[in-house]
Order: structure tokens, then C-alpha cells, then sequence
């Protein structure tokens, strides 16, 4: 085991014992190395500080309550032949939002199931599958933005039973990931209730990620969601120009729109525009930089 404390990054390289870490406020990332098999129970519970944990292939079981109440916590590593998730591993992981799994083969999605068990606020799934190509390239990764959800027990005294209900859009996607596989066109085809019960953030998130990793998407579900992003271009632009200065990929994902056909000649003013009224300098530098490789003025012609 290497800990290094001045860094805050924890490099587990042998089995460790439960409770193991619980509480150590010092540990930021934490890197299992391939040939652990396991983590026990409570094994990074309670470690408030850590933002990001890399599992190795070699894992096959997480413990109970391994990473509980990790507030922190915002980017997990999984590999497909993890087969057990211990109850409440992820609780009150609040900010857990970017899950990336990977060694996935087709109709052996079963721990990405396991794994959202916990997870109620809307997270980012990257999902790396594993073909004849064997290496990580847009055309075998899917990526899914799934919404939040919540629910409650309800009561019923004279039966004396509980019934769970469910709200939000969350609830429904999380359904399209099975025993066995993920449902990619159910996924696609619950895009009308997102929208109607969604902010445009989630949503514009939703599309984003799919045309992006165009993962077994159909013609019909691309037109839908280029659609959307060009139906709501301000409120789209707008959102990703305002968290640019805090996140990179904010500024990336505004280009991708140029790869979408969304962002296009005819809007690119629009885009600029509003990148000024908002005094952001490296989004109008990389807008007008875009714009001159992609959009280059039609040469005018002279007749005699």
C-alpha cells in the first residue's frame, strides 16, 4: 500500500480490512490496483474529502456501506465483472454525478444496475464497451445522462404495509437498465416525458451525451434530440457559456454543437453574441476561432 498524505491520494495495492479508512478526512483520490478482489464493508466510509475513486478490473465485490457517506465523492471508475454492490455502498454519495464503466460486453451491463441502486440525483453513465476493436474509441462508448428521482413510502395501516412511490423522470430511466442489458431505445424513447418534465440543463445534458457517443442511437432519436438543442440554442448556449469558467468540458460540449449541426453557420452570430453580453473572452476566441476553420465566407463572383 502506498499512502501519500501530502497529496491527499491513497494507492491500495494488497486486501484491506473493514473500516479500513472510514473517517480519513486526508484522503481526496483513492486508486485500487489490479489483483484486489474485494473491499470490504465501511472500507471508505465516512471520508468526507474524497472527490474520485479508480476501481481495477480485477474488483468483483464492494462491501456494505463501503463508500458511505462519501459527500464528496464525484467520479467513480467501475469495471463490468464487478458482481457485487453491498447494500447502502453508495448511500448519501450526494454528489456522485460521473460513473464510468468499462470492459462491458453486450447483454452484460449487470453492475451498472447495481451500482445506480443507491444513486437518486441525476449522474452521467460513461459506458466503455468492449468489441472486436478492444480499445476505447465514439463508436463502442455509450454515454447516459440519467435525471433525479425521489420517492417515499406510503403507509397503508389497515393492510400494514408500505408502498413505495416514485417521482420524477429518474425513476422511469433507470428501468431501461436490466439484469442483463441496457435498453437504449427505451432509454431514446422516454425523451418526450423528459422534456415536459425536465429543466432544459438535464435535458440539453441528455442530448448532448447522446450525440455525442452515438451508441446504438437510431436516425429517429438523433432528429429528435438535434431538434431540441436547436428549438432551445439561447437557453443552451447561454447555460454552457455561464459554466465554462468552472468547467472545461462546458466549453467543449459548446463546440460539439458545431458537430451536431446545431451550431451552424446561420447561428454562429447568435452564439458570439451572446458569449459577448456575457464579457467572456476565451469563449468569443474559440467561437470566432471555430468559425474561421468551419464557416469561411462564400467568395464573391464578378460577372463581365
Amino acid at each position: 500500500m502506498n499512502d501519500n498524505d501530502k497529496i491527499g491520494e491513497l494507492i491500495i495495492t494488497d486486501p484491506i480490512e473493514p473500516h479500513a479508512y472510514k473517517g480519513r478526512m486526508e484522503i481526496k483520490r483513492a486508486v485500487i490496483q489490479d489483483g484486489v478482489k474485494a473491499l470490504p464493508d465501511y472500507a471508505f466510509a465516512e471520508c468526507r474529502n474524497l472527490t474520485e475513486v479508480v476501481l481495477p478490473a480485477s474488483m468483483q465485490e464492494l462491501g456494505k456501506h463501503t463508500f458511505y457517506n462519501c459527500r464528496s465523492l464525484q467520479k467513480l471508475s467501475i469495471p463490468a465483472g464487478l458482481l457485487s454492490v453491498g447494500d447502502g455502498a453508495f448511500k448519501n454519495c450526494l454528489s456522485l454525478w460521473k460513473l464510468a464503466f468499462y470492459g462491458i460486453k453486450e447483454d452484460e451491463d449487470q453492475c451498472v444496475r447495481k451500482v445506480l441502486f443507491d444513486i437518486e440525483q441525476e449522474v452521467e453513465l460513461t459506458l466503455f464497451y468492449t468489441e472486436k476493436e478492444q480499445t476505447k474509441t465514439d463508436q463502442n462508448t455509450a454515454r447516459l445522462v440519467m435525471p433525479q428521482y425521489d420517492y417515499q413510502y406510503v403507509a397503508n395501516e389497515p393492510a400494514r404495509i408500505f408502498s413505495e412511490i416514485s417521482y420524477g423522470t429518474g425513476h422511469y430511466y433507470r428501468k431501461c437498465i436490466n439484469t442483463s442489458k441496457i435498453e437504449f431505445d427505451v432509454y431514446d424513447n422516454l425523451f418526450d416525458r423528459s422534456a415536459r418534465e425536465n429543466t432544459v440543463r438535464t435535458v440539453s445534458e441528455q442530448c448532448i451525451a447522446r450525440l455525442k457517443f452515438p451508441y446504438r442511437l437510431s436516425e429517429k432519436a438523433q432528429e429528435q434530440y438535434t431538434t431540441y438543442l436547436s428549438e432551445h440554442f439561447d437557453q443552451v448556449v447561454i447555460r454552457l457559456i455561464q459554466e465554462s469558467a468552472v468547467k472545461q468540458e462546458s466549453l467543449e460540449k459548446l463546440l460539439w454543437l458545431g458537430d451536431f449541426g446545431v451550431l451552424n453557420r446561420e447561428r454562429m452570430p447568435r452564439a458570439i453574441e451572446i458569449a459577448q453580453e456575457y464579457q467572456n473572452t476565451e469563449v468569443i476566441s474559440w467561437l470566432m476561432e471555430y468559425r474561421s476553420k468551419h464557416f469561411q465566407p462564400a467568395k464573391k463572383r464578378f460577372e463581365l
